[in-house]
């Protein structure tokens, strides 16, 4: 159910994309490579791996300013 959630929250666009440690300091990856890795995490139904490509201190918020969650172990939930 998890899954669903997250995946429903980045196709309505709702989640604001932070890059993590998962990736490499230099060079930053390009948005379409943390989707890219978003998308091969969802498929694999790897929640780890999917929040991997989110920061720590990410926020998911409703549009325009609703604040749904705080921190990646919130988005999780």
């Amino acid at each position: 159910m998890v899954n669903v959630r997250c995946a429903l929250y980045l196709l309505l666009g709702l989640v604001v994309i932070v890059p993590n440690a998962a990736f490499p300091a230099t060079p930053s990856p390009s948005p379409e490579a943390i989707v890219q890795a978003q998308i091969e995490a969802y498929n694999a139904r790897d929640i780890d791996v999917f929040l991997a490509t989110y920061a720590e201190d990410a926020q998911l918020f409703e549009h325009p300013a609703k604040l749904l969650a705080n921190g990646s172990v919130q988005i999780m939930l």
